[in-house]
This record gives C-alpha cells, sequence and structure tokens, in this order.
C-alpha cells in the first residue's frame, strides 16, 4: 500500500534499518518558492471568462497541476469590432469589446496573482482570408500593429512572453503568402514585434510555433535574416512522437544555439497525445515523458492543451487534461493531468540539480535458463535513465521506455555510491505518495530490487545518510 507523505513536510530526521545498521538521513532541502521555479510547465488556456469566479477556478486547476506558465490566444477583432457585426454569429455580447478586454484582465492579473507567468499569443491574418480584421478591409498591418501597442501598454511589465502567429511556415494561398521566412518576417513578424516593444520594452517576443517542427531550416532562415534584432526566441508546435526522438529536437536546440547564443525556446502547443477517456493511462505515460524530456533539455516554455480537445468530429478524440462536464469548479482531472502534476512537482529547480557523479546501472531483475544454458532477459534493453542530485541532499532517479518499447520490465538498478537510503518510488498519478521499494546493500552499492519500468516512467527518491 502507498505510505501518504506530504512531500514538502518530511520530518527533518527518519531512520531507516538496512544491511548496514541504524543509518541518520539528512533532510531534504527547503522547496523552491513556486513563482521561482524555473521549469517549462504551461498550457494552452482556451477559456477566457470575464466572470471572475470562474476564471480563478480553472486558473487555479493550473496551479495546482504544478504549471508555472498559462498561454492565450489574443484576438484584434473580439476586442474591438470597428462597428462591424461578423461576431453576433458565435459570440455573445459579453465576450466582445468590454467584456472581452475584462476577460483579458482577469486572466493576466489572477494569473500573476497565482504566481503564475502569462503569455499572449497573437492572432493572424490566416483567420479572416488574408484580412488582420474583417471590419478592415484595407488588410494593413499597421492598422493591427497600432492595436498590438495598446495591448502591450496595457499589460506592461506583466506578460512573459508574445507568440507572434501561428504555423506562418505554411503558404496561405488566398493572399499570396508563400510561407517564406522572408515573408513572415517582413510582413509580420517585424511590425508586431515593434509595436510591441513601445507598449512593453521588456517583454519576451517570440516566432510562431512551427509546424512540422521543428522546421530547422526555416528558423535558421530567420535567425540569418536577422530575427535577433527583434525578438528573443525561436517558437516550436512539439508533437510528442519528435520529442520521444530526443535527439530531433536537442540538435535542433544546438543549431539555434550556435548563431544564437541568446535564443529562448517556446511553443504554442505540445504533446497532442490523444485523450480516449478520463483513466487514459497511455496518455498519462506520454503526457509525463514529454513534458519530463523537455524540461530536463531546457526548453523554456511548453505548453500542453488544457482542456478536452476534439480532433475530429466524428471520433471526438481529444487530447487535453481537462474535462469541463462537471461544471465550473468542479472539473474531471484526467490521469494525463496528474501524471503532468507529478513531473512539474518533482522536477523543477534546474539550478538546484545536478547530473549524478557516480554510476547508475539496471539489468533485467527476472530471466529464463534455456536448455543450452543461455540466459534470457524478462525485459527490453535500453530505457531512458536520468539521475539527479538536489543540493547534495536527494538523489532522483527517472526510468522509462519510450512508447515503442515491447512491454514494460522488471529491473534491478545498482547505485555505485554506499552514501544513500530509504529508497522509494513515486507513483506517477500521485505526487504526494511514496512507496517503498525493495533494496539491498552489499559491497558498498545500494541495489534496488524488482523496479517495474515502462511507458510509465518510475520515479525514484533517495536520502543521502548523514556522516
Amino acid at each position: 500500500m502507498p505510505i501518504n507523505l506530504n512531500y514538502f513536510l518530511i520530518l527533518p530526521f527518519l531512520l531507516n534499518t538496512m544491511a548496514m545498521g541504524e543509518v541518520r538521513l539528512k533532510p531534504l532541502p527547503e522547496p523552491v518558492p513556486f513563482a521561482q521555479r524555473q521549469t517549462p510547465y504551461s498550457v494552452v488556456y482556451y477559456n477566457l471568462s470575464n466572470d471572475e469566479r470562474a476564471a480563478r477556478a480553472m486558473l487555479g486547476s493550473v496551479k495546482e497541476m504544478g504549471a508555472t506558465e498559462v498561454l492565450t490566444l489574443t484576438y484584434w477583432w473580439q476586442a474591438q469590432t470597428l462597428g462591424g457585426d461578423y461576431w453576433k454569429k458565435d459570440y455573445k455580447a459579453e465576450n466582445i469589446g468590454e467584456g472581452y478586454y475584462r476577460a483579458l484582465d482577469l486572466y493576466v492579473h489572477v494569473s500573476r496573482e497565482l504566481g503564475l507567468k502569462p503569455a499572449l499569443r497573437l492572432g493572424s491574418f490566416r483567420e479572416w482570408d488574408g484580412l488582420w480584421h474583417p471590419a478592415d478591409p484595407s488588410g494593413s498591418v499597421e492598422h493591427y500593429a497600432a492595436w498590438v501597442e495598446t495591448l502591450a501598454a496595457r499589460y506592461r511589465g506583466q506578460i512573459d512572453h508574445y507568440i507572434i502567429g501561428d504555423e506562418e511556415n505554411r503558404a496561405f494561398a488566398p493572399t499570396g503568402f508563400d510561407g517564406s521566412a522572408e515573408a513572415y518576417l517582413k510582413r509580420m513578424f517585424i511590425p508586431l514585434a515593434e509595436a510591441i516593444r513601445k507598449g512593453d520594452p521588456e517583454a519576451k517576443i517570440s516566432t510562431c510555433g512551427v509546424s512540422s517542427a521543428p522546421d530547422t531550416k526555416w528558423l535558421l532562415e530567420l535567425i540569418k535574416l536577422g530575427l535577433p534584432k527583434y525578438g528573443d526566441g525561436v517558437g516550436c508546435n512539439l508533437w510528442h512522437g519528435v520529442v520521444e526522438d530526443t535527439w530531433q529536437v536537442t540538435q535542433f536546440m544546438a543549431a539555434v544555439r550556435k548563431v544564437w547564443p541568446q535564443a529562448r525556446f517556446y511553443s504554442s502547443g505540445v504533446g497532442y497525445v490523444i485523450n480516449r477517456g478520463e483513466h487514459d493511462r497511455h496518455q498519462a505515460a506520454i503526457a509525463a515523458q514529454t513534458m519530463f524530456t523537455l524540461w530536463d533539455i531546457g526548453w523554456d516554455s511548453a505548453a500542453y492543451y488544457l482542456y478536452r480537445f476534439s480532433i475530429t468530429a466524428d471520433t471526438k478524440q481529444n487530447y487535453g487534461l481537462i474535462d469541463f462536464d462537471g461544471g465550473e469548479g468542479k472539473y474531471l482531472y484526467t490521469d494525463a493531468w496528474k501524471a503532468y502534476q507529478t513531473i512539474a512537482h518533482t522536477f523543477y529547480d534546474r539550478d538546484r540539480l545536478k547530473d549524478c557523479p557516480f554510476p547508475i546501472t539496471f539489468s533485467a531483475a527476472q530471466a529464463l535458463t534455456a536448455e543450452d544454458g543461455t540466459k534470457i532477459e524478462l525485459a527490453p534493453p535500453d530505457p531512458v535513465v536520468r539521475a539527479f542530485v538536489r543540493e547534495d541532499r536527494q538523489l532522483l532517479i527517472y526510468l522509462a521506455y519510450g512508447p515503442r518499447a515491447p512491454r514494460e520490465g522488471t529491473l534491478r538498478i545498482v547505485i555505485h555510491s554506499d552514501q544513500w537510503a530509504q529508497p522509494q518510488r513515486i507513483p506517477l498519478l500521485d505526487y504526494m505518495a511514496r512507496e517503498d521499494v525493495k533494496h539491498r546493500v552489499e559491497d558498498g552499492k545500494l541495489i534496488l530490487e524488482d523496479v517495474c519500468v515502462g511507458v510509465e516512467p518510475a520515479i525514484i527518491t533517495l536520502r543521502r545518510v548523514a556522516r
């Protein structure tokens, strides 16, 4: 049975009886205050509301999950109608004009009050067949930029970063836009980035999240054409399959940093793991792996879809983390929400976690012996293994098999150090719980027995022995 412990209120000293005798354990370090956590954990927040209670309930769920950032979409045509009535088909009057501004105000102010960093993604000319606003037939980006400047001034000093457009690396035939880096930079990015700088000189600015991410060639061309003069980073909308093949993303980051060392890395959408129900353990496993990997490689802001988004009208498949059917403040949290929460509340302080300085090896804990004496190990090879030491007092081990692995396996893990004790597993769907791990000490090594590892990550925590 899991032992429910408050992770942040563990007693200063615990006694653990092992083969080596009674050992005193060093207390865990104090957790980093929430607002100071260094993480990429974010969500795409579509549910802007001008009702304060509803806004607090939804944003509170984001905070509870452990995300430190939140991203929403902003539209000129929703803030200012310019006298047009195009909106009446799909929107209520309270969501237009001043009602929309109130919803944005609540989004920004409540997020910051909760310690979340709000970000804004600016809309594109694609939404209205080449027009920046349906009631402005001129198609002038200068008119749009003038509004963007007022938006940036309204929230000066309060927005973490702006993302300009979405997937603009695709051609758009109705307007003759060819999707080239040069066309995007001149037609959209530079005018809007300059407008943001006028309204809020300190705000960070990112390119759109590209499709077919990472689309290294397109983004490197932007940098070559002068992107660093106007912005602070690049954006990629990352499908989980790309993140699983980590080399694709890490090679892209290395290529960007080679020509732009200060570049930041943003996204207006990551993951996209199909959710086929509230208790979809596969979605939970892949969501956890995706968010851990993006944290581990140093991504700056990765927004997972918050709500249960419909991919197709016929199957109603979706890839969100929360079901709203329960009503305000009674959301159904999927297993993926809980798995994301475990990653976010366990791996959150890059500057206080150092790579493990001693070897950690593993082997299959179960094997069959064939008639000819050959041993057949009952676990697939090569899981992902990452280990970190937190301020010399806590050891964290992360293990997982990729989604293409043939099956889960039971591993024997050998920690080549005699400085650690009290191994416990953090259940993926309950970051506050702890499960003792069977272990023994042998020849100055700590051996963890029968650790089940699959697509769902196994997360082990240990405490340093006080000498």
